[in-house]
């Protein structure tokens, strides 16, 4: 969802958000006490309500999420506010709007999409206006590169491409079996047109994205061609693991997790990846991911949260009533963020801070 989820990561979200604790507030700047390691609320809502996407720019932040809601902060997270709905996002006829799941910013331009196809462009605080995407499947990602080349990806092989920071978009999605269903495979299943929750645009302009059966594929030219950089190594019968988010830093580091504690690393831009140790269960669902340049590494998902200060060689659950019963649904940081503090989104449109 998250980015993202599947249908089934919907529901189980669905059944997460009940109440954690009963103050509900959509005041800018609320804070309240959480369990343990969750240190600060920097804003929470209803029960009902979730933010489901998250991103920075400096000390400018956005998150996305549920019925159009945006907030936004300009100091780093520490304050949030409220923007009105869209007009473009509202439903003619009900009280309803448009759901947003993916957000990027670059600081000169702000997209965000969500279901319906529907994609929103604007500045750091809009106004915001709608492009016109080609299409009306669910848009779970986007990201933007400093250039204003951007992608956006979603379900059932929805791939888009903008070169022209997020005004009008074409669908590049390549022919998806020769990518997903290699020769001398044994699987009955052919994939045709894979779910993508998970994509970067770096600023030399290759592209990253991965989601449904296990894969993470890359383009080293704007989306030109595309080859496999890693794939889940399945035995015969098996399904692969979804990979639902990806972060990559600036000096080519990054991290990636999905389904089943996945936990992948890269050290050259995602040309290769690693696979990691978290420590869990083995049936952690892990929905996003963010790292500094100090080697602090923060996996957030499904009742579960993960931190790791050695850039990924040792974790640690982190503990707290919150995290263990609900779900968060991205992190990220502000540039004036101390080592090791992270911003997470999620149920109850909750927004937390998470320090070590």
């Amino acid at each position: 969802m998250k980015k993202r989820f599947a249908a089934s990561a919907l529901a189980c979200l669905a059944l997460a958000c009940g109440p954690v604790h009963a103050t509900s507030s959509d005041a800018p700047g609320t804070a309240a006490p959480v369990a343990r390691d969750a240190d600060t609320v920097l804003a929470q809502a209803t029960p009902h309500d979730r933010l489901l996407a998250i991103a920075f720019h400096g000390d400018f932040g956005i998150s996305v999420g549920e019925a159009g809601r945006i907030m936004t902060t300009q100091d780093g997270g520490k304050t949030w506010t409220k923007s009105p709905v869209p007009r473009c996002l509202q439903m003619k006829y009900l009280p309803y709007a448009r759901e947003m799941v993916g957000v990027a910013t670059n600081g000169k331009r702000t997209i965000m999409v969500g279901e319906m196809g529907h994609i929103l462009v604007g500045g750091e605080n809009g106004p915001w206006h709608k492009a016109v995407s080609g299409t009306t499947q669910r848009l779970l990602n986007v990201s933007i590169n400093d250039n204003g080349l951007a992608f956006a990806v979603g379900a059932f092989g929805t791939l888009l491409k903008s070169t022209d920071g997020g005004e009008s978009w074409t669908s590049v999605a390549p022919d998806w079996v020769p990518l997903y269903n290699p020769a001398g495979s044994d699987s009955f299943i052919q994939i045709t047109n894979p779910t993508l929750y998970a994509v970067k645009v770096s600023d030399d302009g290759s592209v990253l994205i991965g989601g449904e059966n296990g894969q993470i594929l890359r383009s080293p030219d704007q989306g030109a061609t595309w080859d496999v950089a890693w794939r889940y190594p399945v035995a015969s019968g098996e399904v692969a693991p979804t990979v639902f988010g990806m972060q990559i830093g600036p000096g080519g580091t990054g991290y990636a997790v999905g389904q089943a504690d996945l936990m992948l690393k890269t050290t050259d831009g995602g040309s290769t990846w690693t696979p990691l140790k978290s420590s869990a269960d083995g049936q952690s669902e892990f929905f996003a991911v963010d790292s500094d340049a100090q080697g602090n590494v923060l996996v957030v998902g499904m009742r579960a949260a993960f931190r790791s200060t050695d850039g990924g060689a040792t974790w640690k659950r982190m503990d707290g009533l919150d995290l263990a019963m609900a779900w968060y649904s991205d992190v990220s940081h502000a540039s004036s963020d101390p080592p090791g503090t992270f911003i997470a989104v999620g149920n109850r449109a909750r927004i937390i801070q998470l320090a070590e």
